[in-house]
């Protein structure tokens, strides 16, 4: 019996148009229960029913374990019967850790549940431009590569089986992984694990996603989804009842993709947006040196708050073409510096077999 997906498991209908058998692409929007206008809004901007004609849904995620009272929740079971797109994970949506149980949570359901040969995952804090996501995807495809992860990335190294639910060791930094040469991130992790300390059980330095725009193929959310470690890492999460809890789910989410890879040999391919230019990150706070509106380049903004910035965001949306920068990948060791700490107690990480992928500038 075929998976259902969520093009005939939801009732809001498409309209004149004729979407592909299978979706291209799913993003989950990790949301909260009262989060009403923001959902709209996005719906709006983002216009979901256009994304729909070109095999594109975007899913509002909630958790299953939550605390809505009556109102709330028969307010969004109406917004449900009307739009067809809000879903709930299993996670518990009333403590402050929520986001990183759901964010966990859409990429199992994600497997568990859909079918589409791309997923994402945003906020709803953020504001995707789909068609320029999905230009990029299409660049993608035609690298020809596999197990694909995708976003604004930087460095760092994680601890496997530690005392405390977050992992994460070493020093962190924006300064992601580069054609043009090694970051300091990256040189003071590789320093920090050959000289031990904190960092002296972790595995790593490696790179991982922003959470306000993520993208994983279909092939590598499998891989990720139905990995011993991954399963144990959520049951274990999931029963914890008392602080600390998990909280750094973007490198939490990276450190299970790289664990997975080493395990199971995967060819990671790690496609790298550049920071300021197609992420514009905290659009209501930008440092003096960085352009106060997104670009042409632009796939996504995080963090818009106030409603005139909104609108600023959208105007310069709607008003440019999308420039594909090129992606371009290069050799793991020699451009990014991706030289050290290739072994491991679980196995060796399989660089030979990782393409290290930049969106050029």
């Amino acid at each position: 019996k075929a998976r259902p997906t969520v093009a005939n498991a939801t009732a809001a209908p498409v309209g004149q148009c004729s979407p592909p058998k299978r979706l291209r692409l799913v993003v989950g929007v990790i949301s909260a229960p009262n989060n009403f206008d923001r959902r709209m809004w996005m719906r709006q901007k983002m216009r979901v029913s256009e994304a729909r004609c070109r095999g594109v849904r975007v899913l509002f995620v909630l958790g299953s374990n939550n605390r809505m009272d009556r109102d709330v929740q028969t307010a969004v079971q109406q917004e449900n019967h009307a739009h067809g797109d809000v879903i709930f994970v299993l996670a518990r949506d009333y403590l402050p850790h929520a986001v990183a149980e759901k964010s966990l949570a859409w990429w199992l359901y994600a497997d568990a549940r859909l079918d589409a040969e791309w997923y994402a995952k945003t906020d709803d804090d953020s504001l995707s431009h789909l068609p320029r996501l999905e230009a990029d995807l299409a660049m993608m495809d035609k690298l020809g590569r596999s197990h694909y992860y995708y976003g604004v990335m930087t460095w760092r190294s994680w601890t496997p089986l530690h005392t405390e639910p977050n992992g994460a060791c070493g020093d962190r930094g924006d300064d992601g992984p580069s054609a043009r040469g090694p970051s300091k991130t990256l040189r003071s992790l590789i320093k920090e694990r050959q000289m031990g300390g904190e960092c002296a059980a972790a595995i790593g330095p490696f790179p991982f996603a922003d959470g306000s725009l993520q993208a994983l193929s279909s092939d590598n959310v499998r891989a990720l989804a139905r990995s011993p470690i991954t399963v144990n890492f959520s049951r274990a999460h999931l029963s914890r009842t008392t602080e600390p809890f998990w909280t750094h789910e973007d490198a939490g989410i990276g450190y299970l993709l790289y664990h997975t890879a080493i395990m199971q040999g995967l060819p990671l391919t790690f496609v790298v947006l550049s920071s300021w230019r197609h992420n514009k990150f905290w659009i209501n706070w930008f440092p003096p040196k960085h352009p106060s509106l997104p670009d042409e380049h632009v796939v996504n903004t995080h963090k818009i708050v106030t409603p005139i910035m909104a609108q600023i965001a959208l105007d310069a949306y709607e008003n440019t073409t999308y420039s594909e920068d090129p992606i371009v990948c290069v050799d793991c060791t020699a451009k990014w510096g991706w030289s050290c700490c290739h072994d491991s107690p679980y196995g060796r990480v399989p660089i030979e077999k990782f393409a290290c992928c930049n969106k050029e500038l």
